[in-house]
């Protein structure tokens, strides 16, 4: 097991986790991985690796939706901040304070991006901080299965055109659907959440 096979919720939360986790991964297989989140069920890590810690679902930050691509074992992180995006990966993938709140300054009114660190893919995502019409959202989802195409290794040519376009109607749709789940949940949203 690796290091990056690790829901990130969990490798984060102490190094002897991380350590206890890798040694054990039969133990670590009883958690329960959500579609939509990580079970942070403070008794189940400390049943199963007899320590125990203080925290919740509330105080570890995750993506605001997550979609699943099942075929492929690939998700997709959204975020409908850029703060609440650059906290998420700042907090569990060390990336650099604010990149995403400076990167979407100005004109640029959503952002997709395929964070990486030695090389791999260790989150692909995308930022809608206000719900944006079907132009900005194919356009965006296209630059989201180019991402994942890499990741997985599909080469972008014309003998993969069908299932990158298969791909491309998936996410569409499953992120037009978590839009309408988000503004739902967040009525106010783009103005606060």
């Amino acid at each position: 097991m690796l290091l990056e096979d690790i829901p990130t919720s969990y490798a984060t939360i102490n190094q002897d986790l991380v350590e206890k986790t890798l040694q054990t991964p039969d133990k670590f297989g009883k958690f329960i991985y959500e579609k939509e989140g990580i079970d942070t069920d403070a008794n189940k890590v400390g049943e199963a690796f007899g320590t125990s810690f203080e925290f919740t679902s509330d105080t570890l930050p995750r993506p605001d939706k997550l979609i699943v691509i099942d075929l492929y074992g690939v998700e997709v992180a959204l975020f409908f901040t850029p703060e609440g995006c650059d906290y998420y990966m700042h907090t569990m993938h060390g990336a650099e304070n604010d990149y995403y709140k400076q990167a979407l300054c100005g004109n640029t009114q959503a952002l997709a991006f395929n964070y990486t660190k030695d090389g791999e893919a260790v989150c692909i995502g995308a930022i809608f901080p206000s719900p944006p019409d079907g132009g900005l959202l194919a356009h965006e989802c296209q630059h989201l299965v180019d991402y994942l195409c890499e990741d997985i290794g599909i080469d972008l040519c014309m003998e993969t055109m069908e299932p990158r376009a298969y791909m491309l109607h998936y996410l569409f749709d499953k992120i037009t659907e978590a839009i309408a789940e988000w503004q739902e949940e967040y009525p106010e949203w783009p103005n606060s959440t």
